[in-house]
């Protein structure tokens, strides 16, 4: 089988499902677009058979030929350049923690799980000496 008979195959395939899916949707959103001497239940259980018999032979020619007609794999694209690069003259804007509540909450939360700082020991008055 040639790439482009499996590619007819596979297209025929999902066409018969989507030709049944449209069918399904319009039986059920407009009944009256159907003669009245038309089985609506009898059509839609036919045509959901219909459907699930193309998408059967579908996934069955997929899962055993697909590895020899697939299409190779594209290589990605290379990532796009910045959109505006900044002039060198602009300021880099810092944000401190009165500027942003969400960085002020997290610096909250980090002293918290760091725990309670070590206590410094008192200073003692070593340098003093009375001139008695």
């Amino acid at each position: 089988m040639s790439k482009n008979v499996y590619e007819a195959v596979r297209t025929k395939l999902q066409a018969e499902g989507q030709q049944a899916v449209a069918t399904i949707e319009l039986l059920l959103k407009q009944p009256t677009a159907f003669p009245n001497d038309t089985n609506i239940v009898e059509e839609i259980t036919r045509l959901t058979l219909q459907l699930v018999q193309a998408e059967g032979a579908l996934v069955t020619l997929e899962q055993y030929f697909s590895r020899l007609y697939a299409a190779p794999l594209v290589p990605p694209a290379p990532p796009a350049p910045p959109a505006t690069p900044r002039p060198p003259d602009e300021e880099i804007k810092v944000v401190t923690p009165e500027m942003s509540p969400t960085l002020r909450r997290e610096l909250e939360n980090q002293e918290l799980r760091a725990g309670p700082a070590p206590e410094e020991p008192p200073e003692t008055e070593t340098s003093e000496q009375s001139d008695d």
